[in-house]
């Protein structure tokens, strides 16, 4: 966010709009707002407007960068459709993706350069070479005297009406430098969030006691990598990937099958392929990442639509799909835009969130009927989630069914064929 800083007599100097950091919102309209010295002012709210410049300087939160409701698109000068404004990285000038030509499907990942400035001869790689793309995703890493505190859980407590109080536990995560002070955002389990410097935060570290007693119900990021050695570091991964209450006897059938190596019962067969491919245009989805490999009569018919994949050659290991191992073969070039996997009820809870985080367009799993007839809260819970986002579509064939998981709705809607077979989920 940025003060309104415009002269209001002609004794004050003209000054540019500063961008600065709403860091506390006051009953009565007032904004705490820091500077990236790390000194505090206060404001009216009326005094303030959101930040829709490309923000160069990386000690300011990107997140605070979003387009103006009144900014328009300089291809048909409407400013509506801000879902779809994307902001010139280099400019900041406003273009809908539809109103480019040709038209994008989706918000691209990264920087992106306008083709006026294209003309001009701008191209990302100058942009990225001034510092760290502010909408890549990734985390910022902290300085390595600080590297302890990331992902560290701390502590803080709330009174209630009854004056008693409660803890809550949150994760720490890096958000930058600003001035000379680093910052550290937490949040908490119950859905708040604050911005600490680096005293308060070590001030309030909870004890390694508290932290793997509640590790089921704490908000820490997704390991890189697994540890299926003993029911209660499966519980831990499982979690991690879908939050929320899991049923007993689901967590102990899923370490059964993980001891016995059970993680495909029944492989996926060349009916089952018919069905996927008569309500799903695999051919323009892009390339397919198969971790296990399928028969033989099955990829041959994925050849015969069409159909480019790739799979691993071994006997099936769940080690291939935990984070770290996804990230590395997307490091090395593997083209991941369809991920499928053909697994055991339980283990697809371990697997698919993963393979949804790193999907480019759609996740795939041929999984039994009782995935859905049978799912505990935690499960409905999060496929109701990817429902609400319009990123969820199933598929019923018999006592088996595919669900298909999109990166967006837009790729949803330009790769089903044929919607009236689907399952609802109320």
């Amino acid at each position: 966010y940025y003060r309104n800083t415009t002269a209001r007599t002609t004794l004050d100097p003209q000054t540019r709009p500063e961008i600065l950091r709403v860091t506390e919102v006051r009953p009565t309209g007032v904004l705490v707002l820091e500077g990236r010295c790390g000194n505090t002012i206060t404001a009216h709210v009326t005094h303030c407007a959101p930040c829709h410049l490309p923000i160069s300087d990386h000690q300011v939160d990107p997140r605070l960068a979003r387009p103006s409701p009144n900014l328009p698109c300089e291809v048909c000068s409407f400013p509506d459709g801000e879902e779809w404004m994307l902001l010139c990285d280099s400019c900041g000038a406003g273009w809908h993706t539809y109103c480019l030509r040709p038209p994008l499907s989706h918000i691209p990942e990264g920087a992106w350069v306008c083709p006026r400035c294209e003309m001009k001869g701008i191209k990302v790689s100058d942009l990225q070479a001034l510092g760290p793309d502010p909408s890549s995703g990734k985390p910022l890493q902290p300085p390595k005297h600080l590297l302890e505190l990331q992902g560290a859980a701390i502590m803080r407590e709330s009174r209630g009406r009854g004056r008693r109080s409660t803890t809550h536990l949150g994760v720490a995560s890096y958000v930058g430098r600003q001035g000379r002070a680093h910052r550290f955002q937490v949040t908490y389990d119950d859905g708040f969030v604050e911005v600490l410097g680096v005293t308060e935060l070590r001030n309030r570290l909870a004890p390694k006691q508290r932290v793997e007693k509640s590790a089921r119900t704490s908000t820490s990021q997704a390991s890189s990598s697994w540890e299926l050695d003993s029911p209660q570091h499966v519980e831990m991964a499982v979690v991690q990937g879908m939050p929320g209450e899991h049923e007993a006897y689901k967590l102990s059938a899923l370490s059964t099958a993980l001891s016995l190596g059970r993680i495909r019962p029944c492989p996926v067969t060349v009916q089952e392929i018919d069905v996927l491919l008569g309500v799903l245009a695999l051919e323009n989805a892009g390339a397919m990442f198969l971790p296990f490999k399928w028969r033989d009569d099955v990829l041959q018919q994925l050849r015969g639509a069409a159909c480019v994949f790739k799979f691993l050659v071994g006997k099936p290991d769940l080690k291939a799909l935990e984070p770290r191992a996804l990230e590395r073969a997307r490091k090395d070039g593997l083209d991941m835009k369809v991920i499928a996997v053909d697994v055991d009820a339980e283990v697809l809870d371990l697997v698919f969130p993963v393979i949804v985080q790193f999907a480019g367009v759609v996740a795939l799993a041929c999984v039994a009927y009782r995935y859905l007839t049978a799912a505990d809260y935690a499960r409905m819970r999060w496929l109701l989630s990817l429902h609400k986002q319009g990123r969820l579509a199933i598929m019923k064939m018999g006592e088996r069914m595919w669900v298909m998981v999109f990166s967006n709705d837009l790729w949803k809607h330009a790769l089903l064929l044929d919607e009236s077979g689907l399952l609802e989920l109320a």
